[in-house]
């Protein structure tokens, strides 16, 4: 976890993943999960142009409780744009 915030460093981070997946190792497909309650990163990953594909409802357990994630991904095509 990143502990300094409004650093830039998660963006900046986000686009060198990208730049690497897209440009380096020709990835077609990047994808990530995030806790749905994050809304710092999903915002973050939805300006990034990720985009929702799902929920994985309840499908982490934090001690007697669930948590649920959701699901991003950006194609090759989507990030050339």
């Amino acid at each position: 976890m990143i502990a300094e915030k409004h650093k830039g460093i998660g963006r900046e981070s986000i686009k060198l993943i990208k730049k690497l997946c897209f440009k380096k190792l020709r990835c077609h497909r990047l994808w990530l999960d995030v806790f749905d309650d994050n809304q710092r990163a999903i915002s973050l990953y939805r300006s990034e142009g990720f985009v929702q594909d799902g929920r994985l409802r309840e499908s982490i357990r934090c001690g007697d409780a669930y948590r649920s994630l959701l699901l991003f991904s950006l194609l090759k095509n989507e990030y050339f744009l």
